[in-house]
């Protein structure tokens, strides 16, 4: 799930995580307002994000860790009905992992979070190739049960979404700077104006929270590594559109869809490695 800061949607896609045909646009209603087939053979989607007027849909899953390169693959256009697409491969330097998650900061940057024994925060830039596979650079621990992540509108600081937590963190330093207790979310975005998150939840609803302010002691921060990343420069080939501003109501509405990794249906509430050209 991503919000759509230029049309006030919120972006799902549809199939499953292997199966995914087209990518639907739905507003604050949960109604489907808009949708864009495509081509792509795809491995396992695990997540998506929005950054720049640009949506990116990342093919990073590996539950049996045997994939030599993972994709981020972008439609080139979000508003006609059907669209050929932008694609980046990556390696990992240190063996094949299971991703869970992908935010693209403001300026462009792919942050890829595996899941596992050992949870890491990747990088892929600061400029990236859609004609050659790109080297991630490991940045920082991640925690555990990673399940999605987001930048908040500074695009300084990242909300990683867990199993236990809605964890935000410095994407400086990688220090962790506030948290907040939350169970069963699946998928995580701000809202269309950015004032508030948005979870998807295995109870098949999504729930508004604020921005977390305070740190806890729900669970110890991680370990990080020394190397301290600033957020670099803007992918090359994202088209690139104004943010407007919206307001997200209370709203009830049923969806058959799937969010990435299955068919969900959401309750709007408040509160293939394959070639790397452009098709």
């Amino acid at each position: 799930m991503a919000a759509d800061l230029s049309h006030d949607w919120y972006w799902i896609t549809d199939g499953s995580s292997s199966t995914v045909h087209s990518l639907l646009a739905l507003d604050t209603s949960g109604k489907e307002v808009h949708r864009v087939a495509w081509e792509p053979a795809f491995h396992d989607v695990e997540a998506m994000s929005w950054a720049n007027g640009a949506l990116y849909v990342a093919d990073i899953g590996d539950k049996k860790a045997q994939r030599r390169g993972i994709r981020v693959i972008s439609p080139t256009s979000t508003t006609a009905k059907q669209s050929t697409y932008y694609e980046w491969m990556f390696t990992y330097p240190d063996g094949a992992h299971d991703a869970k998650a992908l935010s693209v900061s403001p300026k462009g940057t792919f942050y890829i979070i595996t899941d596992g024994p050992h949870p890491a925060i990747y990088r892929g830039g600061p400029q990236v190739s859609r004609t050659e596979s790109n080297p991630l650079e490991k940045v920082a621990d991640a925690p555990a049960g990673v399940k999605d992540a987001t930048f908040l509108p500074d695009g300084s600081r990242m909300a990683i979404l867990t199993d236990r937590e809605v964890r935000v963190v410095d994407a400086y330093s990688w220090k962790t700077v506030a948290n907040a207790a939350f169970s069963g979310g699946q998928a995580i975005t701000t809202d269309t104006t950015q004032k508030t998150l948005q979870i998807a939840t295995s109870g098949n609803k999504v729930k508004g929270i604020a921005f977390p302010t305070t740190l806890t002691s729900i669970t110890p921060s991680p370990s990080h590594s020394a190397k301290s990343i600033s957020a670099a420069s803007q992918a090359k080939g994202t088209p690139t559109s104004k943010a407007r501003s919206g307001t997200l109501t209370a709203v009830v509405g049923a969806v058959a869809i799937a969010v990435c990794a299955g068919v969900v249906t959401f309750f709007y509430g408040r509160s293939r490695d394959t070639t790397w050209r452009h098709r």
